[in-house]
């Protein structure tokens, strides 16, 4: 999908992410009126939450996808990065 299509997806509270971002599960997701970057755990840093601010590329991208939870969770960026969060599934994101 197109960059304007994923944008309206995320207004709704869901998550989107590119095709081409690879194997690594980056995702962003809007918190109140912000949109933020999931970024995982790397070898050197902790997942953390940043503001996205999407590039040319991104912008004219077609390869947006949705992006499907491993967790059915409640919690959302700001809960995460700030509070921690236990999901539904009793685990912890």
């Amino acid at each position: 999908m197109r960059f304007w299509q994923a944008m309206k997806i995320v207004d709704e509270g869901r998550k989107v992410r590119r095709s081409n971002w690879g194997i690594r599960n980056f995702y962003i997701e809007k918190v109140g009126n912000d949109v933020f970057l999931f970024v995982p755990q790397g070898d050197f840093v902790e997942d953390h939450f940043e503001y996205y601010l999407p590039c040319q590329l991104d912008r004219m991208a077609e390869d947006w996808e949705v992006v499907e939870t491993k967790f059915d969770c409640t919690c959302n960026a700001y809960q995460l990065e700030n509070y921690g969060c236990t999901c539904k599934s009793g685990e912890s994101r």
